[in-house]
Order: C-alpha cells, then sequence, then structure tokens
C-alpha cells in the first residue's frame, strides 16, 4: 500500500517494511522483489539517483531469484532493471539488450501469468519501442488482472489514443 502512494515519505515506508519482512523471513523472495520496485519508484519520487538504483535493485533481485528461481514477479523487475540501464549501452549493444530485457519479461509473464505489473511494464516497453500494436493485448490483459488500478487504466487510454483509438481511449 505504501508503494502505491508514490510519495517519498510513502516509499521510505515501504522500503521499511520489505527489510523488516527480509529479517523475519531472509527467503521471502517476494520481499525482495517489492524492495527492487521500491528503490525504482525512489527514483522517480524520492531522489535516489537512477545509478545508485542499479546496484541496490539488481542485489534484491539476485536475491529474490536465489530464493525462487521460478519467481515471475523477480523476472519482471529484472527485465525492468534492464530496460532502466539501457541507455548506458553502446549502440553495437543495443540488439543484445533489448533481446535480453525481452527475454526476461516473457520469462516473467510466463511464470507469472495473472501479475498485473509483468502484462503492464511489459506493454509499456513495447510503446515506448515503438511496438503499440503489439502491446495493446498485455495492457487489455493488465487491466482485467487488475481493473481498479489507476495507472494501469490510465496507460491503457493512453494507448488507445497512441493507436488511434479516440473513442475507445476516452471511455477507459
Amino acid at each position: 500500500q505504501e508503494m502505491a502512494r508514490w510519495t517519498a515519505e510513502a516509499l521510505y515506508r515501504a522500503q521499511a517494511h520489505f527489510e523488516k519482512a527480509i529479517e523475519l523471513d531472509s527467503d521471502y523472495a517476494l520481499a525482495y522483489v517489492g524492495l527492487a520496485d521500491t528503490f525504482a519508484l525512489q527514483v522517480r519520487y524520492a531522489n535516489l539517483k537512477k545509478e545508485d538504483s542499479f546496484t541496490l535493485r539488481q542485489a534484491a533481485i539476485d536475491r529474490a531469484l536465489a530464493s525462487d528461481p521460478l519467481l515471475g514477479e523477480a523476472y519482471t523487475s529484472l527485465a525492468s532493471l534492464r530496460v532502466d540501464q539501457f541507455g548506458d549501452v553502446e549502440e553495437d549493444e543495443y540488439s543484445a539488450k533489448y533481446k535480453e530485457w525481452e527475454e526476461y519479461f516473457q520469462k516473467g509473464i510466463k511464470l507469472s501469468p495473472n501479475y498485473a505489473m509483468a502484462h503492464e511494464r511489459y506493454a509499456s516497453v513495447l510503446r515506448l519501442y515503438g511496438r503499440s500494436e503489439e502491446a495493446l493485448p498485455h495492457m487489455r490483459k493488465a487491466v482485467d488482472l487488475d481493473p481498479m488500478s489507476p495507472v494501469i487504466s490510465v496507460n491503457l487510454g493512453d494507448l488507445l489514443w497512441t493507436l488511434g483509438r479516440v473513442e475507445e481511449a476516452q471511455t477507459t
């Protein structure tokens, strides 16, 4: 709940909650995923430097995958991390990095097909790279899985608008 507030104070509280959960159960893989995702949000809403977040996120994701190597949520977080690091690669590394994040998203969705954020994040990145038509089924799936999420609903509307489906976008 604290993560969903998207304020610096709430994200620090979320971080503390995940750290407490990890203290109580050091093998609680989802707590590590939550911690990694909290660090990602702190970049945008709590002034954590993007470059500083990479090591923190990677360590949390590594620990999640060590505890549960089949945790789709961890692969989704790993894909998001790779996308955020993507701007730092040389042009000749571009296609390998592009393939890497896409494989992580697809693995995350395969392992946790009912994780709405996996579909939403994958769709958002597909849209970012000009693959909006391909993104649409994933964004619709995210809305189906979490119809109360305002972020997912807004992102579906934005995607529909981008695709020129203005009337449909206005009703989402």
